[in-house]
C-alpha cells in the first residue's frame, strides 16, 4: 500500500496526473490489474539513481557535522553501493498537469495506437491500498548535476532527482524498493529480483479517473478502446483528445 516517507515530495491530493502508452501496455494494465514499475538501471537515462559531479568531488555541507575524511569515505562506499541498488529499486512514472501535453504524447506514444491515463494524485495512492509492497511516491526535482548537490541522508534521494534537461517532463513517481536478503558468504551483486521490472496490483477503478486518445487516432480507435474497457466491466470514459480539436477561423 502507499506509504508516506519523509523525501518523497507530495503534491496537491486533486493534482491531474497522466501516463502516456500504446495500446498494449494499457491491455497488459486491465489484464493484470497491475501497473509495471521499471527496473531503475533499465530507464534509457543512464544517469538514474545516480549521484552528482559536487556530490562526488565536493566536501560536506555546511549543516554536515562530519569531517573532510569522513565524508570522502562515506561516497567511496556510497556511490558504487548507489549502482547495484539500481537492481533493486522499480519506479512507475507520471506527468504532472492539469491538462495533456503534445510533448508527452510524442515522447510515449510510438504511433496513433496511444492513450493516456488521467488521474489525480490522491486516487493513484489510494489504487494502492490493497498491495502487500509498500509504495512511495513523490515528486522529481531537477538539478544541474554539475553544479549541485544531491542530499545523502537517504538512499532514495538520487531517485527524486533528475537532470534539468528532463525538466519537461514534469515527472512524479511512484517507487517500491526489494531488496533481496544475502545469506552470509553469498554475494549482492549476483542477485537479481527481476530482469525488467514488476507488476504491482493497483484496482484500476480506483486509479483511472479518463481515458484520452492520440490525437492521432481514428474514431474506430477510440470506439475500440472504449469496448476493451467496457469487456472488462469498467465505467470509464474514453475522451478524444483535445489536440485533435479544429480550429475555427470563421463565426
Amino acid at each position: 500500500m502507499y506509504e508516506k516517507h519523509r523525501v518523497f515530495e507530495e503534491i496537491e491530493s486533486e493534482k491531474k496526473i497522466w501516463r502516456y502508452m500504446d495500446i498494449s501496455k494499457f491491455l497488459s494494465l486491465l489484464e493484470d490489474k497491475a501497473l509495471f514499475f521499471t527496473r531503475a538501471d533499465r530507464f534509457n537515462d543512464k544517469f538514474e539513481g545516480s549521484y552528482t559531479k559536487v556530490n562526488i568531488e565536493g566536501t560536506p555541507t555546511s549543516e554536515s557535522s562530519i569531517t573532510d575524511e569522513e565524508y570522502k569515505n562515506l561516497i567511496n562506499t556510497l556511490v558504487p553501493f548507489s549502482n547495484i541498488n539500481r537492481k533493486f529499486n522499480f519506479i512507475n512514472c507520471w506527468h504532472i498537469n492539469e491538462y495533456e501535453s503534445e510533448a508527452m504524447w510524442n515522447l510515449y506514444s510510438q504511433s496513433s495506437y496511444a492513450i493516456a491515463i488521467q488521474t489525480t494524485y490522491d486516487k493513484l495512492k489510494l489504487s494502492f491500498k490493497n498491495t502487500q509492497e509498500n509504495v512511495y511516491i513523490g515528486k522529481v526535482k531537477y538539478i544541474d548535476y554539475n553544479t549541485e548537490y544531491i542530499p545523502i541522508g537517504n538512499g532514495f534521494y538520487p531517485y527524486l532527482h533528475k537532470r534539468t534537461s528532463f525538466k519537461h517532463e514534469r515527472e512524479l513517481r511512484a517507487l517500491v524498493s526489494k531488496f533481496p536478503h544475502v545469506n552470509e558468504g553469498e554475494s549482492i551483486f549476483s542477485k537479481e529480483v527481476a530482469k525488467y521490472g514488476i507488476n504491482i496490483p493497483i484496482e484500476i477503478d480506483t486509479l483511472i479517473e479518463s481515458v484520452y486518445v492520440s490525437p492521432l487516432a481514428s474514431q474506430w480507435f477510440v470506439d475500440l478502446v472504449q469496448k476493451l474497457i467496457d469487456r472488462y466491466g469498467y465505467d470509464i470514459s474514453v475522451i478524444n483528445s483535445r489536440l485533435s480539436e479544429e480550429p475555427i477561423f470563421n463565426l
